[in-house]
């Protein structure tokens, strides 16, 4: 886990901490910070989006979810499956940055933003 989410959890307890963040509780948001470039332009910085999926992947990792394993178990699963979850806590992250920032899904660099997003985070 996170080190600033280790003290929750051993206060809360694993099975308080996990049914807490199921209910969003400890979920840090997808908020990115804008700022105006010196052409005068607004760019949505991608690295508070890209942190908050990572740390709500490493929560999914830790609570060793059967319906979507981000560790490798040789009995259960192949390399692939690991992969294929990723990509899902990928895409679901930027659906989310998409909605929350009403981005075109035809504008060209709305679309490099989501594909970087997408990337940084599988």
């Amino acid at each position: 886990l996170l080190p600033a989410l280790l003290p929750l959890t051993s206060a809360l307890g694993s099975e308080a901490f996990s049914a807490a963040r199921r209910a969003g509780g400890f979920s840090p948001p997808l908020v990115a910070c804008r700022a105006t470039t010196a052409a005068g332009d607004d760019e949505i910085d991608l690295h508070p989006p890209t942190i908050a999926a990572l740390s709500r992947a490493f929560l999914v990792r830790a609570e060793k979810d059967p319906n979507l394993l981000l560790r490798f178990d040789q009995s259960r699963m192949e390399e692939w499956e690991i992969a294929l979850n990723a990509g899902k806590v990928s895409q679901a992250a930027v659906e989310a940055f998409v909605k929350e920032h009403s981005l075109n899904p035809t504008n060209d660099s709305h679309v490099e933003m989501t594909q970087v997003l997408g990337g940084r985070i599988v």
